[in-house]
């Protein structure tokens, strides 16, 4: 984790760590809870898919590091 930048650890400590949903998350990550469904709708997905890079980077580490098998 200490390999990503802040804003990946965060998204990592929210949906890992803390269960929370894309929404919660969004709204986190915006510091509002009075927001449209649309904006909230556009923020989670950006989340999500910042969560799927962070993902991919930490994979990629751990199989150059022996952790993991490398991937089919």
């Amino acid at each position: 984790r200490e390999s990503l930048s802040a804003d990946k650890r965060e998204l990592l400590l929210l949906r890992v760590d803390r269960g929370l949903s894309w929404n919660e998350i969004a709204e986190v990550c915006l510091g509002a809870e009075d927001m449209r469904d649309d904006q909230l709708k556009l923020e989670a997905a950006r989340c999500r898919k910042q969560f799927e890079r962070a993902k991919l980077k930490l994979r990629k580490l751990a199989e150059r590091a022996g952790l993991l098998p490398p991937k089919d």
